[in-house]
């Protein structure tokens, strides 16, 4: 993921930054990771659930929504990590961070100049 020159790039492709409305952190499971079009296989996963229930791994990516409700999805972390694990949770609060940071930035730029 990357914000340069008005544009967002995800992976290699670049999107207009002025279409995108909101970033999300999203978990793909990496049982259907290569199968298919990336993240149409994704988890919930909370802090209520109990390591012990899972043995599931996923792949952390983000997420732009448009404005025209388009999904672009890419890959934060290039390995699968078990839920709950302390990599998990480790990457769950630096990707959330960024998240935040992203969406930030993307309200700024939708405000009208002055």
């Amino acid at each position: 993921m990357g914000l340069m020159d008005g544009k967002y790039y995800i992976g290699e492709l670049a999107y207009p930054l002025d279409s995108a409305v909101k970033a999300s952190l999203v978990l793909e499971d990496s049982a259907f990771a290569g199968k298919g079009k990336p993240f149409t296989h994704l988890v919930l996963a909370t802090d209520m659930q109990p390591v012990l229930l899972h043995t599931k791994y996923v792949f952390f990516g983000i997420q732009i929504t448009t404005d025209q409700k388009t999904k672009n999805t890419g890959y934060f972390y290039p390995h699968p990590v078990q839920i709950n694990s302390l990599l998990f949770y480790q990457l769950k609060k630096e990707e959330t961070m960024l998240i935040e940071w992203i969406n930030d930035i993307l309200i700024e730029h939708r405000k009208p100049s002055v």
